[in-house]
């Protein structure tokens, strides 16, 4: 699983003190656009903030995540 936020596009000049009106260039894309939350040390909680579902998963103590449970949307 990933997880990633907007990249910035920054520049040497972004850090000094002078005003020569540099801006930044906002990058955004539409993958790994989640929230992830330990329940407890063998599950864990995904939220997918694009489409608002939410999933729930377990380790199952062989390398891998299992989805269990209902999945919730938010609509709000």
């Amino acid at each position: 699983m990933a997880c990633s936020v907007d990249d910035i596009d920054s520049n040497d000049n972004n850090n000094n003190n002078n005003n020569n009106n540099n801006q930044n260039e906002i990058v955004s894309n539409d993958y790994g656009k989640y929230q992830v939350s330990a329940l407890d040390g063998s599950a864990i909680v995904v939220l997918n903030t694009e489409t608002g579902v939410m999933k729930q998963y377990y380790w199952d103590g062989n390398a891998s995540w299992v989805e269990y449970g209902n999945t919730i949307t938010f609509t709000h």
